[in-house]
């Protein structure tokens, strides 16, 4: 029996991203949690020792998927893999030996210490866990390695059609999810949801135009909220031009996400690069706290008041 209880699956084409290195460092970090990343790219960095590659193409998937489903399936692009996220007990049962738990989950973000928020208590009581208060997000959901829920997708309306289809359905957050919680509001499965982490989309909702998440020892802090997260998610700062990856030679230690990109601590010029991040992120984010804070100082009327005159 595998002493481990959870396996992540991930199913990536093309060449892996260029913050691989520490996506392996938050990874190591958490022995009690294994990822199986199926893919056709080359890996030029080591992984640790729970993180196991396995040689997967587009055509591998193709052949597997339409065994699994009984009918016929393409591969149309890479965002498609989203709506199979929940089929992914099905498609790679014969991975799963061993495993309490199977789950789906992202390349783009960093982990925090997981085990912190997810326990062995939380793995005995409940069948499904998700990390977010609101559905059942794409980037870290775990299921209950059963036959039964391998198959739940298959109790969704339509979900073959919305599988074959070319275009992404978000099948993952939307049918699947609303199966679950019909499901766990029966009391048919036990289900938890609580936002656990948080990704760059959810700060800049919150009025924060930027971020600095610190990465220390296999702990993760959102330094300006003053929380623990059992991971971060650049889900859109990947995108911009400036969004860069800085490395030293030897990383180990501590490393932070910023606006800019991912950087190692290690050595003077890490260092004064996180001092500068720290205040230009403190600058930027006073009028936050500021906001926050007359929230709780100032009664409703006085602030709507406020605001009146500020139009």
């Amino acid at each position: 029996m595998n002493s481990v209880q959870v396996c992540f699956i991930i199913v990536w084409f093309g060449k892996l991203p260029s913050w691989m290195e520490f996506f392996f460092l938050s990874c190591a970090a958490n022995p009690k949690f294994h990822w199986r990343i199926f893919t056709d790219a080359d890996c030029e960095i080591a992984a640790p020792g729970n993180v196991f590659f396995h040689a997967f193409t587009t055509s591998a998937l193709e052949s597997l998927a339409s065994e699994r489903f009984k009918s016929p399936y393409k591969f149309s692009y890479g965002y498609k893999l989203c709506d199979l996220k929940p089929t992914y007990g099905h498609l790679f049962f014969d991975y799963l030996k061993g495993y309490t738990f199977w789950g789906y989950t992202d390349l783009d973000l960093i982990y925090g210490d997981i085990s912190s928020f997810v326990d062995d208590a939380m793995l005995s009581k409940f069948d499904i866990i998700t990390a977010s208060e609101r559905i059942l997000v794409g980037h870290f959901t775990l299921i209950r390695n059963r036959e039964d829920l391998w198959l739940l997708y298959t109790e969704c309306d339509g979900y073959l059609a919305k599988l074959q289809s070319f275009d992404y359905e978000v099948f993952d957050e939307n049918d699947f999810a609303v199966l679950v919680k019909a499901k766990a509001t029966d009391g048919k499965l036990c289900l938890f949801q609580e936002s656990i982490q948080t990704d760059d989309c959810i700060i800049w909702w919150a009025g924060r135009s930027h971020f600095l998440i610190l990465w220390w020892r296999g702990k993760l802090i959102d330094l300006f909220s003053l929380r623990r997260l059992s991971y971060f998610h650049f889900i859109q700062s990947k995108y911009k031009p400036f969004f860069k990856i800085s490395r030293t030679s030897d990383l180990c230690g501590s490393f932070f996400v910023d606006i800019d990109g991912v950087h190692s601590v290690q050595g003077v010029c890490s260092l004064w690069r996180f001092v500068v991040a720290f205040a230009r992120t403190l600058f930027y984010t006073m009028p936050w706290y500021l906001k926050n804070v007359l929230k709780i100082v100032l009664p409703k009327n006085t602030r709507l008041k406020i605001r009146t005159l500020m139009r």
